[in-house]
């Protein structure tokens, strides 16, 4: 009979008595009841073991027991180099290389590594990277790198990390989103919300609260509040107190004491001082954009836009739009539009349009658009629209309208229309109408009308219409119309009561005359004027 011998083949099972390995065995699992001797090399995993002089402690999966110092280490390399501290959790390679803090939370590569501070908690590839402080929170890759501020909460990618290897010292600093607070934050107590907000900020500020893309970025100052994509964002200066919201909100702008609100507010503009007294409001689309002046509270579309003037008060679309001056007071619809007068109150649609005179007060739709004069009141609608003359009051509509006469005084509808006569004044509906004498009162609807006397004083309808003459006085409806002559004192006979005689006419007139007067009458026998006395 043949005698067989038993061969072990591979991938069968096989049991042995004994077993010689000159050289090394290369095993998964090794399993049994005891190992005795010396076990060199490394273990991923074990059970049962009862000797084994040489075995990696940070390799070693373990969870039914606290390792060294409380510490868990788990990675290629993780805690690696930690000579101290303890409450170590470190999962991923090099998670806490070399860190030497307490109460350490690291998740990722080199998350937490070369960290010294204390109570951190770094989530992502090389978060809190080289940290010196405590009481930080960093999550998002290469968050909070380098970080040596206090109280830190760092989200999102390069949120709150430098361009080189100096990284933040500021205390609180909040900041979440991408590179958000990033290449190196030097505000104290920053909260940055929203992709880039509050990056490269410079100038050692404090308190920003900054929500939004690119908000306040690239900016300084301290206390700023900026919400909206590029809401204050590339600011210089030294700016204090800002408080803007919109879209561009206080973008490429400069000054204290800010209020925008609106897309484009206060947009390329300056307050160039910025006191509590000289602050700057800004309320809608593009208000105050490009302004250059302090103290505007400016509303509406547009309105203060391209403002150069300070102490600025507009109020409506367009309003105060390109103004030029100081003191200003605009509202209504393109109201002080292009304005370049100072000490200008204009309420109304398009009031003090294109204006450059000083000291204006218009009131009414287009009152004192396109005025040229200086010391105007213009109430109503196309009053003094346009004028040129000076020291003007005109009252209704169209008063004054066209004018061109200094020291004019008109009330009424269409009074002094296209007047050029100095030293008016006029009270009546269309009174002075294109008149051209100089030194005229007249009292009346239509009275002086086409007047081209001077020194003449009208008071009744129609009276001294189309009068040539000079230093005459017109009495009565109607009176001097198309008078000619000069030094004339004009009655008309509408209002002088005719009697046959000066009996006549003191017995009718005493009947119901009233006592301190003088009643003025037409003597038929002498044919002059008399009079009754009483």
């Amino acid at each position: 009979m043949p005698n067989w011998k038993k061969v072990i083949v591979s991938g069968s099972d096989a049991t042995l008595n004994s077993l010689l390995v000159t050289n090394a065995v290369t095993a998964s699992i090794f399993s049994g009841s005891q190992f005795t001797g010396s076990f060199y090399g490394t273990a991923s995993w074990s059970q049962n073991t009862i000797t084994a002089s040489v075995v990696s402690l940070q390799n070693v999966l373990n969870y039914d027991r606290a390792l060294t110092n409380h510490n868990n280490f788990q990675g290629s390399q993780s805690g690696v180099g930690i000579s101290s501290g303890n409450n170590i959790n470190a999962f991923g390679q090099q998670a806490a290389y070399s860190a030497s803090g307490n109460h350490i939370n690291a998740f990722g590569f080199q998350a937490a590594s070369g960290s010294t501070g204390n109570d951190v908690i770094a989530i992502g590839r090389q978060a809190a990277f080289g940290n010196t402080q405590q009481a930080n929170i960093a999550i998002g890759i290469q968050s909070a790198q380098y970080n040596s501020g206090i109280g830190v909460i760092a989200i999102g990618v390069n949120a709150l990390s430098p361009l080189s290897t100096v990284g933040n010292s500021k205390n609180f600093a909040i900041a979440i989103g991408y590179l958000a607070a990033g290449n190196t934050n030097t505000i104290n107590n920053i909260v940055a919300i929203g992709i880039q907000a509050g990056q490269s900020n410079f100038g050692n500020g404090t308190n920003w609260n900054v929500i939004g893309y690119q908000a306040a970025y690239q900016s300084s100052g301290s206390y700023i509040n900026a919400i909206g994509q590029f809401a204050g964002a590339n600011n210089s200066g030294d700016c204090q107190d800002w408080n803007v919201l919109g879209a561009d909100a206080g973008r490429y702008s400069i000054g204290s004491n800010i209020n925008a609100f609106g897309r484009e507010a206060f947009y390329q503009s300056e307050n160039p001082f910025g006191d509590n007294t000289r602050v700057v409001n800004a309320f809608g689309f593009r208000a105050a954009k490009q302004s250059q002046g302090s103290g505007i509270n400016a509303m509406g579309f547009a309105a203060s836009q391209l403002n150069t003037g300070s102490h600025v008060n507009a109020f409506g679309f367009g309003a105060a739009y390109n103004n030029k001056k100081n003191f200003v007071n605009a509202i209504g619809y393109q109201s002080a539009y292009q304005n370049s007068g100072s000490d200008i109150n204009a309420l109304g649609n398009q009031a003090a349009y294109l204006n450059t005179g000083s000291y204006v007060d218009a009131i009414g739709s287009q009152a004192g658009k396109n005025n040229s004069g200086d010391n105007v009141i213009a109430i109503g609608r196309d009053a003094a629209y346009p004028n040129a003359g000076s020291q003007l009051v005109a009252i209704g509509r169209q008063a004054a309208y066209n004018n061109t006469g200094n020291n004019v005084t008109a009330l009424g509808y269409s009074v002094a229309y296209q007047n050029s006569g100095n030293n008016i004044n006029i009270i009546g509906n269309s009174a002075a109408y294109q008149n051209t004498g100089d030194n005229v009162s007249a009292i009346g609807n239509s009275a002086a009308v086409y007047n081209s006397g001077s020194n003449v004083v009208a008071i009744g309808e129609n009276a001294a219409q189309y009068n040539s003459g000079s230093n005459v006085i017109a009495l009565g409806a109607n009176s001097a119309q198309n008078n000619p002559r000069s030094n004339s004192f004009i009655i008309s006979n509408s209002v002088l009561p005719t009697y046959s005689d000066y009996s006549t006419a003191y017995a009718d007139i005493s009947t119901d005359g009233i006592a301190g007067n003088t009643y003025l009458y037409h003597d038929q026998s002498t044919n002059s004027i008399g009079a009754v006395r009483l």
